[in-house]
Formats: C-alpha cells, sequence, structure tokens
C-alpha cells in the first residue's frame, strides 16, 4: 500500500477541520493508498515544513492573512518541484493563475466532497507518474571497483578535480573516473554543462549572471567561455 504526505495549509480553523474531515473519509474509501495529513494554518509554517520533512501534495487556501496560497506554492516549488500542489478558492477566476504554479487543480467554495475527492485522485496520480519517474533515471557509477546505483534526481553538481569526476549528492559525493563529457550525457535532462569543468542541476541553480551560476546551496561557480548562453537559457526555461 502506498503512503502519501499531504500538507493542508489555511488560516481558518472551521475550514481546516471541514477539508481534514472529507480527507479522511477518502482515505477511507481506497485501499490502495493511505493519507498522512499535516495541518498548517500559515503559509510560512508549511513552508518550513518543507524544508525538513518530505510532503508529496500540498492542499493550499487562496486567500490566506500574510502570504497567499500563490505565493505559497511558488515557495514551496523552489524547495522542491516535483510537490503536486492544488487550491481551495472562492474565486472562479483564479484558474488561470493556477497554471502559473504548475498546480492540478482548484476546488471552489463551498468545497463539495466529490470534487475535492476527483482532485485528489488527479494529484494522486500525478505523484506517482513523478516518483516512477524518479525511479527510472538513476546513474550507475564504478567506486572501489563497486557498481553502484545514484537516484539522477540527487545529484546536484558535478565536478572534474584533475582525473576524477566527484558527484555531489543530496547525502554524499561519489569519485569517479568518469569524464565529465561522458557524465553529461549519462545524467541527460535537467542538467546542463557550466564549464569545462562542471555540471549542474538545473533545477539547483537560483541565479545567472554573465559569468557566474549561484546555487541555492550558496556555492557559486564560474561559467566557462562559450557555456553561459546555455546555461542562462536552461535556467529560464526550467
Amino acid at each position: 500500500m502506498e503512503n502519501y504526505r499531504v500538507g493542508l495549509c489555511d488560516d481558518e480553523k472551521r475550514m481546516l477541520k471541514i477539508n481534514n474531515h472529507y480527507m479522511k473519509e477518502i482515505d477511507e474509501e481506497y485501499e490502495e493508498f493511505t493519507l498522512e495529513l499535516v495541518n498548517f494554518m500559515a503559509g510560512k509554517d508549511i513552508i518550513e515544513y518543507i524544508k525538513k520533512e518530505p510532503l508529496d501534495i500540498a492542499i493550499l487556501d487562496v486567500d490566506m492573512i500574510g502570504m497567499d496560497g500563490m505565493e505559497v506554492a511558488k515557495n514551496l516549488k523552489e524547495v522542491n518541484e516535483d510537490i503536486v500542489v492544488f487550491f481551495i478558492t472562492g474565486h472562479s477566476e483564479f484558474a488561470v493563475e493556477a497554471f502559473d504554479v504548475d498546480a492540478i487543480g482548484y476546488v471552489m467554495k463551498p468545497v463539495d466532497k466529490d470534487k475535492l475527492e476527483r482532485t485528489l485522485l488527479k494529484a494522486v496520480a500525478k505523484v506517482r507518474e513523478l516518483k516512477a519517474k524518479e525511479k527510472q533515471r538513476e546513474l550507475v557509477i564504478t567506486v572501489s571497483n563497486l557498481k553502484k546505483r545514484i537516484p539522477v534526481d540527487d545529484i546536484i553538481y558535478i565536478e572534474r578535480v584533475q582525473t576524477q569526476c566527484v558527484i555531489v549528492t543530496k547525502k554524499e559525493e561519489y569519485r569517479v573516473y568518469d569524464t565529465i563529457t561522458d557524465l553529461v550525457e549519462k545524467v541527460g535532462e535537467g542538467f546542463v554543462r557550466a564549464s569545462q569543468s562542471f555540471i549542474l542541476k538545473v533545477s539547483e541553480i537560483s541565479k545567472v549572471t554573465y559569468k557566474e551560476a549561484t546555487l541555492k546551496n550558496g556555492m557559486v561557480v564560474s561559467l566557462g567561455r562559450g557555456f553561459t548562453k546555455e546555461v542562462k537559457k536552461a535556467f529560464l526555461e526550467q
């Protein structure tokens, strides 16, 4: 049975309670998955939470004091581009804006359980699709004569250091004798060559100037001559 962690964010206790009730009822109706619900009453709280703990789906109220649902969604996507988002709103004209943050859909207020269920099932299907895609993409490397499989999604950047390449992931580093040219082909989509010595994961780039790329972890990488245009293009199109 698959488990999905769902964050519900609404600054009205009554609405949060109603949405939780509906979600628990939906959870009981389906045997193939379970829902682990985490509640938040402010956008900043769900953003801080996801920096430490994973969420598969975020259900956001649009009208919230301080940071509205759209802004919250943008911040969540910066932390985890694969989080699946949908909105609860009282404004039908909001639909166009929802596409700006790649939302799976929206539910109008007052919340109808059937509509919530249909939108949730679309979100679950999207999470499954993303997880399957992530599993399929692995980089096979040789370290100390042993074969290892690294999830491509975990890689932040790859740097050539003398005769080796250092593959830096979210958890650890690996030193291999593959050439940087071979590695850029193996990691494929979602990565860009930044210089003769660096491959960067595009989604980890937070800023690009005419001569440097800054990663979300604060690291600054000098762009090689002839690579700047491609890095800028990849960054702007992500």
